[in-house]
């Protein structure tokens, strides 16, 4: 902690500011959410333009269905690729105008009398090609755009925008084909590519500059997979993903459709109407993630989700007796299906954005597009083989027992005892970066915050350079325990000035840990830690946003994993923990705020900060503590006093 200045204006303590309020944000969401309905009409016009105008087969529809889905299976050299690239966002901008393109060559074509067979494939591999660009390019640009607490909450708006066009989407494009033809109708779609290229151009974001240096693409592709093998998190989440993928492919709505007309006899309007009531249930389950998620934890939702998600087929299997029965049997799987799978992907996503370094983000999402996506069409063939082998109804059940054995990747992993995500390292997971060896710890980066190699002074080196000589600071007095059992230091240090100190602990609990944080702290990547955020006030003014972060085995059960004020103070029960700090590194950066800063602030997003890194090691030189401080710089002062021996 440090000293402050008086701010130039007083006003209540900051409110957290719901994502609606967040312009950047919203301008986000509106342009995906109209893209989501365009791709809704595209769905449905592509297939149509093919039997309509080229009278093709059923074998033809579905290679054109494949090849749309093909350009997934590079995207892990896609991924490494944009990777090298700073500004995600205008390349999320092209894909949006190359689909846009090459859709609107149909219409053109169609105008013309010119439509072939060779171009809709072609269509069809550039539209799924952009698709695979702009979702590669997505996630270093979501973190960028979305606090870290609000990584649910926002993935819960998406979902629900992408729910209610599977719900509407494919009766209103029913309605747009019905009455301008299928080519025309992709004009629409065009329109809506275009227009979310226009919003999510003129988002203001700080993109993070790349910190590798380059290397040849292949390289750099195989970086991207090994750490997804490595990770914990991230193996046991694709493992997971794939497993379900694989098997809820098995099932395919294909085979499902067939199932409920040959096998329950259903007309296409109650199939239908079934369809619609699982888009309805999607709907439900985006809504309500965040709110699962924060009652049983963001791990234990994925779990109940990756059930939920491929178990309601054996419903469907099931299902018998009068014709109402069955036709609620269909309509009530689909509906938990679709809850199942966006409390999946609303926690599962949010988990991945929370865990990937912000250099591996295009490389990594490109690895599980591949193995992810790459494993749906071999789902596809594997059940209608198995359809051809044993019939329709035990094939739903293969698929339903089969997606449910994708809960054991997750069981052995940490996910099931990830609570939240909790809060970022102030800056980024890799604005500093630390490492341990024969030696003491320092903290080492560029001066625009990125990290550099870490640095290792052997201790009697250091001890025989500052011989003699010592050191003092302002935050020598949050590094002791103080001598008041009660003893509040920063109302203190602002009381001894004649002013008003104050905190309020915002978040506190167990929580992954950012790269950075993970690494000085010397927790395996993935691991969880024990992580408190306080905003500290000056005259009611908010002067400091503070992440404190301690080892699982340290604070645990103890009042660090609470929001409730701690006797003496956090140091005190530390020390009283056998953990009393007895050295300390710090590192003092300026750099530009981020979105959530600015806000907690009372800033404008982009204005200047000062980043204050400590780690704290014990007598036995064990890391007991990692803070992270954000400080405006027109309230605070630092001080260093040396006395010179």
């Amino acid at each position: 902690m440090s000293g402050a200045e008086r701010a130039a204006e007083q006003s209540p303590p900051a409110i957290p500011v719901s994502l609606w309020r967040d312009g950047r944000f919203t301008r986000f969401w509106a342009g995906n959410s109209i893209s989501q309905f365009g791709d809704r009409i595209t769905e449905l016009a592509l297939p149509l333009i093919a039997v309509g105008a080229l009278d093709a087969s059923a074998n033809q529809v579905a290679w054109l269905t494949a090849l749309v889905w093909a350009p997934n299976l590079l995207g892990i050299f896609l991924g490494a690729w944009v990777d090298q690239h700073t500004r995600k966002r205008r390349l999320m901008v092209v894909a949006d105008l190359v689909r846009a393109a090459v859709l609107l060559s149909l219409p053109v074509a169609y105008v013309l009398g010119a439509v072939t067979s060779p171009q809709l494939y072609v269509v069809a591999i550039l539209a799924g090609a952009g698709g695979v660009l702009f979702n590669t390019a997505y996630p270093p640009f979501f973190v960028r755009l979305v606090p870290r607490a609000s990584y649910v909450d926002a993935n819960s708006k998406i979902g629900a925008s992408r729910s209610v066009s599977q719900v509407a989407g494919p009766a209103i494009g029913g309605a747009l084909i019905q009455a301008l033809t299928a080519p025309l109708a992709i004009v629409v779609d065009a329109l809506t590519f275009l227009a979310s290229a226009v919003l999510i151009g003129r988002i203001p974001v700080e993109e993070a500059a790349t910190a590798d240096a380059p290397s040849p693409l292949l390289r750099r592709a195989r970086e991207g997979l090994a750490f997804v093998v490595r990770h914990p998190v991230l193996r046991a989440a694709l493992g997971c993903a794939t497993t379900v993928n694989f098997f809820t492919f098995v099932a395919g709505s294909g085979l499902l459709v067939l199932f409920a007309t040959r096998s329950l006899g259903l007309s296409a309007g109650a199939i239908g109407l079934a369809l619609g009531i699982g888009a309805t249930g999607a709907l439900l389950g985006a809504v309500c993630a965040p709110r699962i998620s924060r009652r049983l934890g963001v791990g234990r939702g994925i779990l109940v989700g990756a059930v939920l998600f491929p178990a309601p087929i054996a419903l469907a299997a099931a299902a018998n007796g009068p014709l109402w029965l069955r036709a609620t049997a269909l309509a009530g799987a689909e509906f938990l299906s679709g809850f199942g799978v966006m409390l999946f992907d609303v926690n599962l996503n949010s988990l991945q954005a929370a865990v990937i370094p912000d250099h591996l983000r295009s490389r990594v999402a490109g690895a599980f597009g591949t193995i992810n996506y790459g494993v749906r069409p071999l789902g596809a063939v594997a059940g209608g083989a198995l359809a051809t082998l044993f019939g329709l109804r035990p094939t739903l059940l293969v698929a339903a027992v089969g997606g449910c054995l994708s809960l054991l990747w997750l069981l052995p992993s940490p996910i099931p005892g990830i609570r939240a995500l909790g809060t970022e390292a102030v800056g980024g997971e890799n604005a500093v970066r630390g490492e341990r060896g024969v030696g003491r710890p320092t903290l080492n980066s560029r001066p625009d915050g990125t990290p550099r190699q870490a640095v290792v002074v052997p201790v009697r080196a250091a001890e025989e350079k500052y011989m003699g000589n010592e050191w003092t600071s302002t935050s020598t007095p949050y590094l002791a325990a103080p001598s008041g059992a009660q003893g509040d230091t920063w109302a203190a240090e602002a009381a001894a000035e004649g002013r008003r100190g104050s905190q309020r602990i915002v978040q506190a609990g167990e929580v992954v840990a950012p790269a950075a944080v993970a690494e000085l702290l010397g927790v395996p990547a993935g691991g969880t830690v024990v992580a408190r955020r306080r905003i500290m006030y000056l005259d009611g003014e908010p002067c400091e946003l503070t992440d404190t972060y301690y080892p699982l085995d340290i604070a645990s059960g103890t009042g660090l994993a609470g929001t409730a004020k701690i006797p003496g103070g956090a140091v005190r029960l530390l020390a009283e923990l056998g953990h009393a700090g007895a050295r300390a590194c710090e590192e003092v950066t300026a750099r530009s705020a981020t979105g959530h800063e600015a806000e907690q602030l009372r800033l404008t997003a982009g204005d200047p900060v000062l980043q204050l890194t400590r780690l704290t090691l014990d007598a036995a030189d064990r890391p007991v503590q990692v803070d992270v401080m954000a400080m405006p710089p027109r309230r605070q002062k630092l001080r260093y006093e040396i006395r010179i021996g």
